[in-house]
């Protein structure tokens, strides 16, 4: 679908297009994942570096909104087909904590750094 506008992707590939728009998280796109593959291969990464660090570690992972999305899907136990309801702008920092009940979601799609200005 890429390089296509919704139209041409309704028109030429109408099946498939008709499935994503139901369940956008579980359909896979041509020679493609879906987003709940995306989500159970970022969740085991995120568990890798989780187990990595010690606690109290500050971790930073830099990926795309499809996928920080998926994540937050995840750790809140959203339905992963409600992932596109989830905004996610280029360079938000969103934010989790590692707590004794699990993960919790402390800052979403945060662009405050974006607003600051540097001293001339």
């Amino acid at each position: 679908w890429e390089h296509l506008t919704e139209a041409d992707v309704a028109t030429q590939d109408a099946q498939l297009y008709a499935t994503f728009r139901q369940r956008p998280g579980e359909t896979a796109y041509r020679s493609g994942e879906s987003f709940l593959h995306v989500q159970n291969r970022a969740w085991h990464a995120l568990a890798r570096c989780i187990n990595a660090h010690q606690q109290h570690d500050t971790i930073c992972i830099v990926c795309h909104a499809g996928t920080i999305s998926t994540l937050i899907c995840a750790v809140l136990q959203v339905d992963i087909n409600h992932h596109p309801r989830i905004r996610i702008d280029n360079c938000a920092i969103s934010r989790f904590v590692v707590t004794d009940a699990g993960l919790q979601l402390a800052t979403l799609n945060d662009n405050a750094h974006r607003a600051m200005k540097t001293g001339d």
